[in-house]
């Protein structure tokens, strides 16, 4: 028996929100398997991830990258189809950074300044020492 300040109902709502689902644990597996190679173990962990909850962004976008290196495009989109607008964007830059261009130049047709260029460098390189 809980005694305390909050209702015994209301600490235990708030455990349950601060620990992860049954969902992120399954996409969170998969995505360790992704990073050690199993391919099928992964895939078949996203897609349990999305059968426990359907708008779990990491599954969704976990499972449209394996889709992606394998080719399928059109499943891959209705995987990132599931997910929330912030994750599809997330999921865009992720296809921007493996492709050999950048996404400046695919949107302007310019490629990004290279050396030589008379605006000064940006970065941590350009702060002073």
């Amino acid at each position: 028996m809980f005694i305390g300040a909050y209702p015994e109902e209301e600490v235990n709502r708030f455990i349950d929100s601060i620990l992860p689902t049954g969902a992120e644990l399954d996409a969170k597996e998969a995505e360790q398997a992704a990073e050690s190679g199993d391919v099928a173990a992964a895939e078949r962990g996203f897609r349990d991830a999305l059968a426990e909850d359907p708008e779990n962004e990491d599954a969704a976008l976990g499972l449209a990258k394996l889709l992606i290196d394998r080719g399928e495009l059109d499943e891959a989109r209705a995987a990132r189809g599931e997910a929330s607008p912030r994750a599809r964007g997330r999921a865009t830059c992720v296809r921007c950074s493996r492709s050999t261009t950048g996404p400046r130049e695919r949107v302007t047709g310019r490629s990004p300044r290279r050396s030589g260029s008379r605006r000064p460098a940006i970065g941590p390189a350009a702060l002073p020492a």
